[in-house]
């Protein structure tokens, strides 16, 4: 059973691809049916990709162990040729043959099970959830993107108190001219980029006597106004 909702992707016997409820918060008592049914469903499909993951493995240990048993039966051979002995003893790889042969068969009859629960999955999705599951979906989506969008406001607004402050900073500095205060900064003092689309240079070593000029500071520059606009409206 899933209990840590770390991904949420639930991966299929194939490229197939399927929501997780248990990471988006409908498991347990109290969630509608569908949710419950889906979780189901991909708890089975988790149980048969480490299953399969596990007879996979075993099959090529197996292989592995047949190639360097047919390596050391060959040397033997031509050592018994050389020698003029009799061939050795071939018993053990055909157990080996036989071993292999087993674990193919049983890493094969788990794949046909997982691609079986997986095509169960994908009837049962396309099937159709409830209008009721939709709904519950559609208005807690809603509920992030009004938050997404508040969040987006404040933080253009502290843009904005950060413009005013740096232009004040810069100018205190003695970086552009006594009688040239801008808050924000102009573009034309950071070759004609806008203030926020570089790092900010806050001078914590101005007092370092190896510099002058200071660089830039490793500080992330901030997105511009067009792509802000962008991702507000869904475009990026």
């Amino acid at each position: 059973m899933l209990t840590k909702p770390i991904s949420p992707t639930v991966t299929g016997a194939g490229v197939g691809r399927y929501p997780s409820p248990y990471y988006f918060g409908y498991s347990g008592k109290g969630t509608h049916a569908y949710w419950r049914r889906l979780q189901k469903f991909c708890e089975e499909l988790e149980q048969l990709r480490e299953r399969r993951a596990s007879e996979n493995q075993a099959m090529a240990a197996k292989q592995q162990e047949l190639q360097a048993a047919r390596d050391t039966l060959e040397q033997d051979r031509m050592d018994a040729i050389s020698a003029g002995k009799p061939f050795p003893d071939e018993t053990g790889i055909e157990q080996l043959e036989r071993a292999l042969y087993m674990a193919e068969q049983r890493a094969a009859a788990v794949l046909r099970a997982s691609q079986l629960a997986e095509s169960h999955l994908r009837e049962f999705v396309e099937s159709g959830a409830p209008q009721e599951v939709l709904d519950e979906v559609r208005d807690r989506g809603q509920a992030h993107e009004q938050r997404y969008l508040d969040l987006l406001d404040e933080a253009q607004r502290e843009r904005a108190k950060l413009g005013e402050i740096y232009g004040l900073h810069r100018y205190t500095r003695g970086e552009v001219a006594s009688d040239a205060f801008m808050a924000p900064p102009a573009p034309s003092e950071f070759q004609f980029r806008q203030w926020h689309e570089v790092p900010l240079d806050w001078g914590e070593d101005a007092q370092s006597p190896e510099s002058d000029a200071l660089p830039f500071s490793p500080t992330r520059a901030m997105p511009s106004d067009e792509i802000l606009g962008m991702i507000a409206t869904g475009q990026a």
